[in-house]
């Protein structure tokens, strides 16, 4: 670092022009070290895609596991009482049991989906808290 400016014979070495100085050397230090790391946690914060994926595929194993849980405890239960279901009613239950999975899944795709952003959002502010992921 060269103090004074002046390209010539005579040095300045007034404050402001050590100060300019400094500065200049502090800012040019700072670009050529951590620009690209700053760069890269920024990059990182805000790819949420991972993350995404992530909790698209959790969401739809989780709600096909549940249903399918559900339809076998419905049908232990009738067969332990012995009750027959028709084809048109369980055509019925099989519609209504569609809709509610795909609801349950939109829902619940929304709100992973969410929290993924929220996340992001509070690694780039800086309000994280290592314990639980969340400040």
């Amino acid at each position: 670092m060269s103090f004074g400016g002046g390209g010539g014979g005579q040095q300045d070495w007034t404050a402001a022009n050590i100060s300019k100085d400094v500065s200049r050397d502090i800012w040019e230090t700072y670009k050529e070290d951590y620009t690209q790391w700053e760069n890269d946690m920024i990059a990182a914060a805000t790819d949420t895609s991972t993350d995404m994926n992530e909790s698209d595929t959790n969401v739809h194993e989780s709600v096909n596991s549940s249903f399918r849980q559900g339809d076998n405890a419905f049908s232990m239960a009738n067969a332990r009482m012995g009750v027959s279901i028709d084809v048109n009613d369980q055509a019925v239950l099989d519609r209504s049991s569609n809709l509610e999975m795909t609801m349950a899944k939109a829902d619940s795709l929304n709100r992973g989906r969410s929290k993924v952003n929220d996340r992001a959002l509070q690694l780039m502010a800086g309000g994280v808290n290592a314990k639980n992921g969340m400040g």
